[in-house]
């Protein structure tokens, strides 16, 4: 009985980081989750169905399978069916195909390509047996579809409108369509089925986050502090179940944390990294915490759809707790190289993040642990 008593635990013991591994003893580990020769920019992953959608260089709009337990992309060059052919650039829209969410029917939102009809517009592929296609907006790109736990299948878009930008948003398949003019064509829908979105507009000549109801269109400013905010976030965090959370980035170097009811910042950090830069946000929840996913780079340049990632980069996770700070870099540091779109699967054992990794002008898709089990 002392022999295996002793036995027990010590499995037990070798167990234990690998079920709730901490900071200090987890060890970063990514793999090619696409083959060496696949391009693949931009993909979008959808935890519910297992499949990533993603548009290839020559405007071909690809459906993939993902394999929940290993995390590979089937096939491996991510072609397993065609949905469209006539795709915009992403270098022209800025953003590639949306899952959208609010139904049990599986949409993908997109920018086709000019025709005789309209310079560029928005559609959707949903399937109902097959699948098909329906156009939604003419004069309209860089579409975003509504986040997981909507009520309604909805999309954002923005509009050609010689004044300005304009931001506009609908029900798939509704010929209503409302619209704000904002000073950027940034917006997203909140991660967790509320009726707004957020958006960047520029007040008092600080570009700020800010929310539109999607009912009425109207217009409320979450942060009014000083420091240029360039990418947002909101969801229902845990830490704060009385408010909806906003996370933006601030000065491209900074994570700040704000109530949305209040509109005041209530938490801020810095990742604990020597990269100059920080490009994207993405959010999960686990065990009653909230996650923050980031990519952290050397730095940036100017391009058509604005920063753009220079040099080497990160794959960072950051926790929104003040009270119990925690930081994880999951992608591996042997790989120096530039690694960009961090997307969040949840459909596994385990949460992975999907990246892409830039190398020789064609995006691969790694897969990194992050040691958070389901």
């Amino acid at each position: 009985m002392r022999v295996l008593l002793i036995l027990e635990m010590t499995v037990l013991a070798l167990l234990l980081p690998t079920m709730n591994s901490s900071p200090s003893d987890f060890v970063p580990d990514d793999q090619l989750a696409s083959s060496e020769s696949a391009d693949i920019p931009d993909p979008e992953f959808n935890s519910r169905l297992n499949r990533m959608v993603w548009q290839d260089r020559e405007g071909n709009l690809w459906l993939a399978n993902l394999d929940p337990t290993t995390g590979e992309i089937i096939p491996a060059d991510g072609k397993a069916l065609l949905l469209s052919t006539k795709l915009a650039p992403i270098s022209t829209t800025c953003n590639g195909p949306e899952w959208v969410y609010g139904s049990i029917i599986p949409t993908v939102v997109y920018s086709l390509a000019p025709t005789n009809v309209s310079p560029i517009s928005v559609a959707v592929s949903t399937y109902s047996g097959r699948w098909n296609e329906t156009l939604e907006s003419l004069a309209a790109w860089r579409p975003m579809g509504s986040s997981l736990h909507s009520n309604n299948r909805r999309i954002l878009f923005a509009k050609y409108n010689p004044a300005g930008n304009l931001i506009a948003w609908k029900k798939v398949r509704d010929d209503v369509e409302q619209s704000i003019q904002l000073s950027t064509t940034f917006a997203r829908w909140t991660q967790d089925g509320g009726d707004f979105f957020i958006a960047l507009h520029s007040i008092e000549e600080t570009q700020q986050v800010v929310a539109i109801h999607a009912t009425d269109g109207s217009f409320v400013a979450i942060t009014l502090d000083s420091g240029k905010k360039t990418n947002a976030i909101a969801w229902k965090a845990p830490e704060y179940p009385e408010d909806w959370t906003v996370a933006v980035l601030t000065e491209l170097n900074t994570v700040a944390i704000y109530s949305f009811f209040n509109q005041k910042r209530i938490h801020e950090f810095i990742i604990p990294t020597a990269k100059a830069t920080l490009l994207s946000l993405e959010v999960f929840v686990h065990a009653g915490n909230s996650y923050l996913v980031t990519s952290a780079i050397d730095g940036t340049e100017p391009g058509p759809c604005g920063a753009m990632p220079l040099g080497t980069s990160e794959i960072w996770i950051a926790g929104i707790n003040p009270n119990a700070p925690f930081f994880r870099r999951v992608d591996s540091p042997a790989r120096s190289t530039l690694k960009t779109e961090p997307e969040i699967y949840t459909g596994g054992p385990e949460i992975l993040i999907y990246f892409n990794e830039l190398i020789n002008d064609r995006y691969t898709v790694r897969r990194a642990r992050t040691g958070f089990f389901n």
